[in-house]
Parts: C-alpha cells; structure tokens; sequence
C-alpha cells in the first residue's frame, strides 16, 4: 500500500494551480532571460547547469495589501532535505515583473491563500514528505514578509512510520483526515481545525519484524486502530496560532502512547 496516497490533497479549494504555458514564458523571460526552457530554467539558482522546473503559481497580496504578487512553486536544483525543491517570488512593480527572492525547500505546489485582517494574504500549504520507511503530511503557513529562516511556519505535522518498523518498536499510524476552516472565535475570520486519525501497534515481535519489515521494500505491520484528535488554530494579525483549548500537535510525533 502506497501511503502517501493518503497523506495528500486535504486542504480544501487550494488556489495553487499548475504553471500555463504563457505564463511560464513571461517568468523565465524575468528569472533566467538568457538560459530557460520551455517551463523552467537550464540553469539552478547557485549557478550550476541542471534542470530547475516552474511547476505551480500563486497569485496573492503577500507583500502589502495592495501588492500584486505571484509564488512559483519549483522543482529541482535541491537536495531530499529541501523536498526537491522551492519557491521563487516575483511581484509587478508598475507593470514590470520583478524577481524578489529565491529559497530552496519552501514548498508550494499546494497552497490556500488566507487573508489577514489588514488584507495582506498568507497561504496555507501542505506537503508530503518520505525517507526510510516514515511517511509526514505536513502542513505549514507561509508568510512571504517574514525573514528566509521564518517565513514557514510548520502547524503539524502526521507522521506515520508503519514502513520504518523494527524489533520492539511501537509503530505509528496517523493521516489526516479533514482540514475544516470554522470561525473559531467568531471574529468573522476563517480558522483553522485539522483532524487526524492516530494509532500505535504493539511492540514488533522479531517474527513480525522479518515478515512485514526487512527487505528492500517492507510493507510494514498491518495497520493498528486509530482514533481521531482535533487541533484547532486561531488566525491572528501575523497568522495562525494554537487555540488554549486545542490538542498538542507533538503528539503526533510521540513514539509510543
């Protein structure tokens, strides 16, 4: 069973849509005038020869509420530590395109954009993740104001690791389920409450551990029972913080119950 199968497209009418061929050829025309392709770039952000791919496009006020902003989610040119690949920022500056900055590893495939009061748009995104056998749906805002090291903020995380099963280990099963946007406080602002299913397996008994966890490519234990747990998140001035009555998102991370 592909896990990631359940782990994707949970955030409700996302405004991130795939990059159209015209408007691919006015970005290159900005990003990389002398050395692009067709949808992309022939040459990566530090210089170096490679295949660097505009892959999706958002359109907001992410800079002032009067801006015209456009993020370019991109591929390639980044390592599995950066999720390969990135965003680029451009905006219209009296009709003119401009690029404002590049930075690997801030994901934006698929992304809502959120208002804040004073008009200014944030987005909601999610992204999946994998490495040895664990398997994380995260999802995160994103603040394009906001310094390169802050600019994400990660609101939880599902992590399961049913696939990086070993002996003696509890192993965890959690998705998410649902991503509602109520008005939680009732400000007239649109909330945000993530539901996700959680469960933990007994300890992997050295048998089960050659059935279901060695070779190349483990299947991993049969999936244990869940339950669900609700994390809600107030949307303030500069984005979204836990609400006091929520559950903590760190649970989702615990090692064993």
């Amino acid at each position: 069973m592909n896990l990631l199968l359940l782990l994707v497209a949970v955030i409700p009418a996302v405004d991130s849509r795939p990059l159209a061929t015209a408007d691919a050829v006015k970005i290159v025309a900005v990003v990389c005038p002398t050395q692009n392709s067709k949808k992309g770039c022939s040459v990566c952000p530090d210089g170096h020869a490679a295949s660097w791919s505009f892959d999706s496009i958002s359109r907001g006020h992410f800079l002032r509420p009067d801006s015209d902003d456009i993020l370019v989610g991109t591929g390639g040119c980044e390592p599995h530590a950066n999720n390969f690949g990135g965003s680029v920022l451009l905006t219209n500056k009296n009709g003119q395109l401009q690029k404002v900055w590049y930075q690997g590893g801030l994901i934006s495939n698929h992304c809502r954009k959120v208002a804040l009061r004073g008009g200014r748009d944030i987005l909601l995104c999610e992204d999946t993740w994998s490495g040895q056998g664990e398997e994380d749906l995260n999802i995160y805002s994103v603040d394009l104001t906001a310094p390169e090291d802050k600019r994400m903020n990660t609101l939880l995380r599902a992590s399961d690791t049913l696939r990086a099963c070993y002996a003696g280990g509890q192993m965890r099963r959690a998705y998410v389920e649902r991503v509602e946007l109520p008005d939680l406080d009732n400000d007239g602002l649109p909330d945000l409450r993530v539901t996700v299913q959680l469960g933990f397996t007994a300890k992997i008994t050295q048998r089960q551990f050659e059935r279901f966890c060695a070779g190349p490519n483990p299947k991993g234990p049969p999936a244990p029972p869940t339950r669900p747990h609700h994390f809600e998140f107030l949307l303030k001035p500069n984005g979204y913080a836990l609400a006091p009555s929520s559950e903590s998102p760190d649970l989702l991370e615990a090692e064993k119950p």
